[in-house]
């Protein structure tokens, strides 16, 4: 198991951050999570969730960088 992180480059304020088998099930992980958070429409009223369309570019596009970190591994994230 490998921690798997996609932070923006230049775009977005979200990181992700996922703990998988491969970075295949990583992004399988990260996408359902975003399509379960994100803002919704019901009867014509939105309702707001966690993630807009402007929080998030796409984890295969190029303003995504993903990093791996194995066991015992400290990330640090200097969030600027």
């Amino acid at each position: 198991m490998k921690l798997y992180v996609w932070q923006p480059e230049g775009h977005g304020p979200l990181s992700f951050f996922v703990m998988a088998e491969s970075e295949e099930k990583a992004e399988e992980a990260v996408n359902l999570y975003i399509n379960n958070h994100r803002s919704k429409t019901v009867n014509g009223d939105k309702i707001q969730q966690a993630i807009t369309p402007y929080d998030y570019a796409g984890l295969g596009c190029e303003d995504y960088a993903v990093q791996v970190f194995e066991a015992n591994e400290v990330v640090i994230n200097d969030n600027s």
